[in-house]
This record gives C-alpha cells, sequence and structure tokens, in this order.
C-alpha cells in the first residue's frame, strides 16, 4: 500500500499512457482513407520514390515536410497505406499524453493539475480521432507543447541543450503547418512579458556568447528559409495572405464547436482562462493566454475556410484552463474526505457524459469539415463490378486510384474542382495524380468509365455543366456511410439514369 501511495501520479500516469495508446492504435487500418489523408500519403509515397516530394505531376509539395518524411518511413515499414501512413501519427498522440503532462508540471508543479488535463487529453473523442490520421495535425500538437516545454526549462535552468531542444521544435512545428507560428509567439510573448528576467538574459548571454552568436547564425537561417520555401509557412504566403480582406466571422460556430466536444467543461475552462491569466505564480500563462485569444481570432476572423481541426493547436490549453480550475476546486475541499470523493465522482461523470469522449475504442467521425466517406469500399466496388476489363475511373481525387490499385492499373482522370468555394480558387491541375483534366461535359461523356465522386467533391466541382448533368442522376451505387459516396456508370459503361 505505501507503494501504491508513493507512487499513485505515476501509475495514473502510465495507465492513461497504455490505455490512451490503445485507443489510438487499436485498428487503425479499419477506417478508410480520407480526402486529406490522400494528399498525405500520395506525398509520403513520393518521397519513397524520389527522396523528395516530387509528385507525379511534376509539382512538388512540401507543406508539413517533417511529417511526410516521418509518414513515409511508415510507409516503407508497413506498404498498407492504413496502418504504414497513420501508425506514427498514432505514436505522436501517445508521446503528446506523456509531453503534456510534463508540460503542465512545468508550469503548476502540481501533479493533479496535471493528470486531470493529461486525463482530458488522453479520452477526449476529437483528440483520439485526429491521432487516428494520415494528418499533421496531432504532430503539430505535439511540436508546439515539446517546444514551450523545452523553453521554460530553459527559462528556469539555463541549460543550452533546452534552449536548442525549444528551437528545433519550434522549427518542426512551423514547417509542418501555419498554426505552428503559435510556439515561436508563445516564446517570445513570453521572454518579453517579464521585463526583470532581461538583465539575467544580458548576463547569460555574455557568459556564453560564442553560443550566443552561433544560435543567432542558426535562427538567422530559419528565418531566411521561411523566404524560400515553397509552402503556406513560407513568410511571403503569410504576407500575401495578410492583405486580403475576409467578410468572415466564424467565432460563433468555433464556440458551438467546442460546447459539443466539451459540453459543461467549456464554461469550467472559461472560468480558469480568465483566472489564470493574471496569476503571478504561473508566471508563463499570461502568454498562453494571449497566445491563445490571437490565435482563436485569427482563425475566427482572417481565415477563408470554416475547419474545426484549425482548434487543435490551442485544444491542448483549453484542458490547461479547465484542469486548473477543477483543480482549485478539489484544493478547497481536499481535507474533507466526502467532499473529495464528490469532487472526484463529479469529474467522473463529467468527462463521461458530458461532450465527447471516448473510453473503448470506436469509428471517429471528424465533422461535416473533414467528411470520410468510404473510399476504399468505393474503389473495392468498381474493382469488383469491372472484372476483367480495364478499370477507367473519374474523379475529384483520382490520388486514391493509385493508392488503392497502384499507378500502373487502368487509366484515371481528374474532375476540377474548388478546395473552399472561394471565387478563383479552383484546383485546375490534379497535383497529387498524374491523371487526365477532364475540362467540359463533352469530354466526360466521351469516357468509358467509372465516375466516383462524394457530396463535397459533387458540389466543389468546377464545371457547372457537370455539376447541373449529375444532380438528378441516380448513381449507379451508393456507398453508405456517415458521408455517402456516389458512383456512376460512364457511356457503355452502362450509364444510369
Amino acid at each position: 500500500m505505501n507503494f501504491l501511495k508513493k507512487n499513485r501520479w505515476a501509475i495514473i500516469l502510465f495507465t492513461l499512457i497504455i490505455w490512451g495508446g490503445f485507443l489510438r492504435f487499436d485498428s487503425l487500418g479499419e477506417q478508410s482513407l480520407w480526402m486529406d489523408e490522400g494528399f498525405s500519403v500520395s506525398t509520403a509515397n513520393s518521397i519513397l520514390e524520389n527522396g523528395y516530394p516530387l509528385m507525379d505531376s511534376g509539382s512538388t509539395s512540401w507543406r508539413a515536410f517533417p511529417v511526410h518524411y516521418i509518414m513515409a518511413i511508415g510507409l516503407f515499414i508497413n506498404n498498407d497505406p492504413q496502418i504504414g501512413g497513420r501508425v506514427f501519427t498514432a505514436l505522436a498522440g501517445t508521446l503528446l499524453i506523456l509531453i503534456f503532462y510534463l508540460f503542465n508540471y512545468q508550469i503548476f508543479r502540481s501533479r493533479r493539475q496535471a493528470i486531470i488535463a493529461t486525463a482530458l487529453m488522453t479520452f477526449m473523442t476529437y483528440e483520439i480521432g485526429w491521432s487516428r490520421q494520415a494528418r499533421m495535425y496531432v504532430f503539430l500538437q505535439l511540436f508546439i507543447i515539446t517546444s514551450l516545454y523545452f523553453y521554460y526549462r530553459f527559462l528556469e535552468q539555463k541549460n543550452k541543450t533546452f534552449l536548442i531542444l525549444a528551437f528545433i521544435f519550434s522549427v518542426l512545428s512551423v514547417y509542418t503547418h501555419q498554426a505552428g507560428y503559435l510556439a515561436p509567439l508563445i516564446i517570445l510573448l513570453t521572454t518579453l512579458i517579464d521585463v526583470s528576467e532581461f538583465k539575467e538574459w544580458w548576463k547569460w548571454i555574455k557568459n556564453n556568447y560564442k553560443f550566443s552568436i552561433l544560435f543567432i547564425l542558426l535562427f538567422g537561417l530559419f528565418v531566411y528559409s521561411l523566404f524560400l520555401i515553397k509552402s503556406d509557412s513560407s513568410l511571403l504566403v503569410i504576407k500575401k495572405a495578410a492583405k486580403k480582406s475576409f467578410d468572415t466571422n466564424y467565432t460563433v460556430s468555433y464556440l458551438k464547436f467546442l460546447i459539443l466536444e466539451l459540453g459543461l467543461f467549456l464554461p469550467v475552462g472559461v472560468i480558469g482562462f480568465f483566472t489564470l491569466a493574471w496569476k503571478k505564480k504561473s508566471k508563463y500563462m499570461l502568454a498562453l493566454t494571449i497566445g491563445v485569444a490571437s490565435y482563436f481570432l485569427l482563425i475566427s476572423f482572417k481565415n477563408p475556410v470554416l475547419n474545426f481541426r484549425y482548434l487543435l493547436p490551442i485544444l491542448p490549453f483549453i484542458f490547461i484552463y479547465i484542469a486548473y480550475a477543477f483543480n482549485q476546486l478539489f484544493e478547497k475541499f481536499k481535507k474533507n474526505r466526502i467532499s473529495s470523493s464528490i469532487f472526484l465522482s463529479l469529474f467522473i461523470i463529467l468527462i463521461s457524459f458530458s461532450g465527447k469522449s471516448n473510453f473503448l475504442p470506436n469509428a471517429y467521425n471528424l465533422g461535416i469539415s473533414a467528411p470520410q466517406p468510404d473510399w476504399k469500399a468505393g474503389y473495392e466496388w468498381i474493382k469488383n463490378d469491372a472484372g476483367d476489363k480495364e478499370i477507367i475511373t473519374i474523379s475529384t481525387f483520382p490520388m486514391f486510384h493509385d493508392i488503392y490499385y497502384g499507378k500502373n492499373i487502368g487509366e484515371k482522370f481528374y474532375l476540377p474542382y474548388s478546395g473552399n468555394g472561394m471565387p478563383g480558387s479552383f484546383n485546375d491541375d490534379s497535383n497529387y495524380s498524374n491523371a487526365e483534366v477532364i475540362n467540359s461535359l463533352d469530354e466526360l461523356l466521351s469516357i468509358n468509365g467509372y465516375l466516383i465522386l462524394d457530396n463535397y467533391g459533387l458540389r466543389m466541382l468546377r464545371d457547372e455543366d457537370v455539376r447541373n448533368y449529375l444532380g438528378p442522376l441516380n448513381p449507379t451505387e451508393i456507398i453508405k456511410g456517415d458521408f455517402d459516396l456516389m458512383i456512376w456508370k460512364i457511356n457503355n459503361y452502362e450509364l444510369s439514369t
């Protein structure tokens, strides 16, 4: 009993890591890849083939390249795209549980607070779901949290190794996604807010001037690379986007989503948010709060597209606010066993029934902004129906032909579409696959093949004639699911009317 009491926090953390890892790895290859996963898997495959992300279309895709290189390793180990493409994301989601605990403890020095926040991270459905996708967002969370964790350790111990690690993970954050700039922003705010630290900073720089010069040069090279890199993280791309004016306000939509996902935890988190910002003993929280608020306003008012996954970079900090409020409540009643038991029971009931959480494996629906039709089942149906005939497919996402059949099987055609519905935003070429482009309804009807679209692809088609033609046309086959997938046989493939 003494052993259990002495090591109870370590035992709870170990249990959370094992349990959370199980939820993230279980049946990882069951669900079909969806649109964005197809982009990532295609990019990772191009890295395996060429050593860098040179796509079959001739274009390069440097977006999130650190993650795609990691993903390429997974596909090299396991060539099943639904396992190999996702295995390191699941590992990143599991590692995030441990790093998030250490990060919380580094700030508050409270194991209870750290465990409460980590439990939220472990069991929240949205976190589990995104830890099972061949995408970059959980890596982004991991890189941001890890960079801040090592920077906070550097501030307290002035160990150069921690500064280097903070820099490396900040670089990975920025290269992974535009939202990764949140890491250096919070680091800058943390440094600037505590003005009293400047004298010690200057003293440390003078005592380590060789290292400081080398570090400044390294930082300069990183900034220079941000002008050269051909991705959304480029400072030139961000400068261009900043000049655009978008008449958007997604604040209510994002808040509704958070209420749906977090339930009664959200108002608890709001209390923690306003309380923590001015707590002197939690000296890092003002910078975190400014960073979180700025990011939320940015995606609400300066982003043309509503995507709920854009909340993922700040979701861990929302868990911190929730955990802080709960921990303060516990501190008030911890001397009374009955009150403590009531508090613990309340927390368990809330995490079980308020919002969305999972203690057992499930199929994870990422919501309307990340449609997940069963592309694998659709392409299997086409293969079975075609029999010995050559497989010819037409789609807005022809990379699934390559992923599920192989690049040398049959033919594939591409129907141009818009990724966000904004004027002039059409993807005129298939960047992720060497598919021939169909530019008109006449061209479409001249092909003998299978047209396979989800509702998103149908709505976003560039060619209005094609869209109007398909609207009243009954599909030959519908693959049912949370998001249906429609298949038409075109021309003498027995056009359905």
